[in-house]
């Protein structure tokens, strides 16, 4: 005698296990919290994006004007600026800063006299921190990035269990039917927090760390520029005079 055993499948409430079925069987706090991470997860890689785009233009500006600056004999020429200089911090420096030690105003006009030392290592000081704010704008959103999404996950995670355990005690059972959605949602939240944060906390240090780069070029080129010019001053308190002849440093 032959037995048949027919199998019923197994319910699986139109939840098929893909990853997309995961976010839309969320709740409505879980979907909030993966929004959020989303939108900051969007806004880092846009920055990511554009800050690599201004770094690699700046860095290869800057190393074309001091090509140009180390070969040069006359400054002057410099004071000239070229499409290829246009993002570059030090070239910024130094037109506005020569051309001010030189008694210039912009549009190549005279002052009524030249600038002091003084005034000219102020405006250097200056005109360096505006280049570098350029630089390392919105650096500090990756760094809210990648601090902060961690813990906006752990709030979905948090919530997710807090689902798991009332499904425990609505069912009054602790099988996987009353607690895998809330695990679920946990775990997405956790990857989502994850996935936010790591690419932020990676680009901000590499971003900040070619600013420090940045930073000290800067500072070596506005060091070399206050020794030609005070190596120019006939007495103290007297205006810098900058040949026009030779190179700085």
């Amino acid at each position: 005698m032959i037995l048949y055993i027919q199998i019923s499948p197994i319910a699986t409430n139109g939840f098929s296990g893909s990853f997309f079925d995961l976010l839309w069987e969320a709740g409505p706090v879980v979907k909030g919290v993966l929004l959020i991470l989303f939108g900051f997860s969007v806004l880092s890689w846009a920055i990511l994006v554009d800050r690599y785009r201004m770094f690699r233009r700046s860095e290869a500006a800057s190393d074309a004007f001091l090509d140009a600056f180390s070969q040069t004999e006359n400054l002057e020429s410099l004071l000239q600026e070229r499409q290829e200089w246009a993002d570059s911090p030090v070239a910024a420096v130094f037109h506005k800063a020569y051309g001010a030690a030189r008694g210039k105003k912009p549009g190549g006009s005279r002052r009524s006299r030249p600038m002091r030392l003084y005034q000219l290592e102020r405006l250097l000081s200056q005109i360096g921190s505006k280049e570098l704010q350029r630089l390392g704008r919105n650096l500090n959103f990756l760094a809210t990035t990648g601090s902060v999404t961690p813990f906006i996950g752990l709030f979905g995670t948090v919530w997710g269990i807090m689902k798991s355990f009332r499904g425990i005690g609505l069912t009054g059972s602790a099988s996987l039917a009353a607690v895998a959605p809330g695990i679920s949602e946990a775990l997405v939240a956790t990857a989502f927090g994850l996935a936010a944060a790591i690419p932020a906390v990676i680009g901000y240090n590499h971003f900040l760390h070619r600013l420090q780069l940045a930073t000290t070029e800067l500072e070596g080129f506005n060091a070399s520029l206050l020794n030609a010019a005070e190596e120019q001053e006939v007495d103290p308190g007297t205006a810098p005079q900058i040949p026009a002849t030779r190179g700085i440093g």
